[in-house]
């Protein structure tokens, strides 16, 4: 895959403004509203009243509706149910965010089935093992976001087409195979993971990698292994930032 930066950049924007969504608290009136409307947040008291499937297929009215955010409660977590997830696939959606819900493999298969997305995020609130086996059903797929799972790479499918890769909070990047699983990366963003020497020489195998973001990472190994590591992405033709109070560590690991 060859690297367009602006391209890449465009694609990127958009996302980050698909994170933008209209709030439609629960006693707006839909009708009349629905030209141009293109994303919705919706938050779990609205979404799992009594009437929720109701309310929820109103957005069927919105032909052009194109980004959904489903945000759970963090006090008492609900799993995602197959009659909501029916009319989800309904809709026209590229970008879609299940945030502080629980989701079955089936249903990620049924969402992938149905759906062209070509951004999703999943969002956890408790440290549950996400097995990045479903992304078999989502052979379209340019941008994922994973936050505050544990991560699990147990399946041998077909490599995805993801250019943007942001992991947050998560267990286990370390034992992700990034060359075969994610081979036309163009960037990688980690916040509050664990970073290992090995996800690092992983990434640097790979020739579409153009951009790797750390923030408030921990490491498995500092002083010269990282340094060393680090220099040689930069030689590999990567950008690489974050915060690096790390630069000035020993040997033994992190100082306070």
């Amino acid at each position: 895959m060859s690297f367009d930066s602006e391209d890449f950049l465009s694609h990127y924007n958009s996302y980050k403004k698909g994170r933008r969504f209209i709030f439609v608290p629960e006693d707006t009136r839909l009708s009349g509203l629905t030209s141009g409307v293109l994303g919705f947040r919706i938050c779990g008291a609205y979404l799992y009243d009594t009437s929720s499937e109701a309310k929820l297929s109103r957005l069927l009215r919105f032909d052009n509706l194109s980004s959904l955010v489903l945000r759970g409660s963090r006090d008492s977590t609900q799993e995602l149910e197959e009659p909501v997830v029916a009319i989800i696939s309904k809709l026209p959606l590229r970008s879609l965010a299940i945030v502080g819900y629980k989701v079955r493999p089936e249903v990620l298969d049924l969402l992938g089935s149905n759906l062209q997305l070509a951004a999703f995020q999943l969002v956890s609130f408790e440290d549950v093992p996400l097995d990045l086996g479903f992304l078999k059903s989502f052979p379209q797929l340019e941008t994922l976001d994973l936050t505050g799972y544990t991560l699990v790479d147990s399946a041998t499918e077909a490599p995805t087409k993801i250019i943007f890769l942001r992991i947050a909070g998560c267990v286990g990047s370390g034992t992700l195979d990034f060359t075969s699983r994610f081979p036309d990366l163009a960037a990688v963003e980690f916040e509050s993971s664990r970073v290992s020497m090995t996800a690092l020489r992983n990434l640097g195998s790979l020739d579409s990698l153009n951009h790797l973001v750390m923030f408030n990472c921990s490491y498995d190994e500092y002083g010269s292994m990282l340094t060393d590591q680090l220099q040689a992405l930069a030689k590999h033709g990567v950008v690489v930032e974050g915060d690096y109070s790390y630069v000035e560590e020993t040997e033994g690991g992190p100082g306070p």
